[in-house]
């Protein structure tokens, strides 16, 4: 359950933010009027007044766009790979095995996939999703 937390549910709760949340109507920070109330009667003067003022919009942004960033002086640990060797017993270095070969069967059926997808997935693909939340 840990490594699932701090890998693959990190990953899919966080790798897909930058895109969309960087269009601010998708995803506002914070809201000067509450949210409209019945579809089609909001007008767009009403919207815009709304919308975060530009200075807070910015703030959020480089918030953002700082924590989906990778610093360029840190090792990138991809998951299923352990760099240390902490089990000599077979039977551990046998389910790692099993673990690599799984992802590896997950990394190719995505590369298929998105070799004749219009829109890219790699959200979740082994080769975007690090081991840990921490290095």
């Amino acid at each position: 359950m840990v490594v699932f937390t701090c890998s693959v549910q990190h990953a899919a709760v966080n790798n897909g933010q930058v895109g969309p949340r960087t269009f601010v109507p998708n995803a506002p920070s914070s809201m000067r009027h509450p949210p409209p109330m019945a579809k089609g009667k909001t007008f767009l003067q009403h919207f815009l007044d709304t919308l975060p003022e530009v200075d807070t919009t910015a703030n959020i942004l480089v918030a953002l766009i700082l924590l989906s960033s990778r610093l360029d002086d840190t090792v990138r640990r991809l998951l299923g790979q352990y760099p240390e060797e902490r089990f000599t017993e077979a039977e551990p270095r046998r389910v790692i095995r099993t673990f690599r070969g799984e992802l590896e069967e997950i990394r190719d059926l995505l590369e298929e996939r998105n070799h004749v997808a219009t829109l890219r997935y790699n959200y979740l693909n082994p080769l975007e999703t690090e081991n840990s939340i921490s290095i």
